[in-house]
């Protein structure tokens, strides 16, 4: 007659042969630094943050350089941060990144690092105009591409981002409508919410 196992919290013990035979096995998250070459451990860059998700992904350069529809070495060239990307390149850039994230990060530090090599992103967002601006960016939208979409003249648009003038109410609800966020207009002052 078989003598019946016995069973404790990790293993299982048979008596017929003796041995331990695990129940589970654990399974412990080696960090990617260790054994990746090259992995960045901390984001102070695009570059780092790029070549972080891309490497999160397990994704060679020439793989995510077909998915940008761009040559390798412009991949390379923005990991190691020798380059500010043109917008359209920017945009495709941002949507691969947006949804591969890897851990927390405030949406203005995001932006921060998008933008880290262009003198015209704010670097806070304090008054009307910085925050106009931002959005503008954010949007990959031009000053005459927006000038356009609203329906008046480039210089208009330079003026409120810059605080020279404050823009009507009618073009602030189509500013908020063209940038996706919201804006209120109450005694001929206009307030954003906070981008943080």
């Amino acid at each position: 007659m078989a003598t019946p196992a016995v069973h404790n919290n990790n293993f299982l013990y048979d008596h017929m042969d003796d041995s331990y035979t695990p129940k589970y096995q654990i399974k412990q998250r080696i960090p990617r630094s260790l054994y990746k070459s090259g992995y960045p451990t901390k984001i102070n860059t695009f570059g780092d943050l790029l070549r972080r998700t891309r490497m999160d992904l397990d994704l060679e350069v020439k793989q995510l350089a077909k998915q940008l529809e761009v040559c390798d070495q412009a991949v390379i060239n923005l990991e190691k941060n020798r380059n500010q990307p043109r917008t359209p390149f920017l945009k495709k850039i941002v949507e691969f990144l947006q949804p591969h994230l890897n851990g927390p990060m405030l949406e203005d530090t995001f932006w921060q690092l998008c933008f880290q090599n262009n003198s015209s992103f704010p670097k806070a967002q304090n008054s009307l105009g910085d925050k106009l601006r931002a959005a503008r960016m954010q949007n990959f939208l031009s000053i005459k591409q927006l000038a356009k979409q609203l329906k008046v003249d480039p210089s208009s648009i330079h003026n409120w981002e810059y605080g020279k003038h404050k823009p009507l109410k009618k073009s602030i609800q189509k500013l908020s409508k063209i940038c996706g966020f919201e804006i209120s207009y109450k005694k001929k002052e206009f307030h954003l919410p906070s981008c943080n």
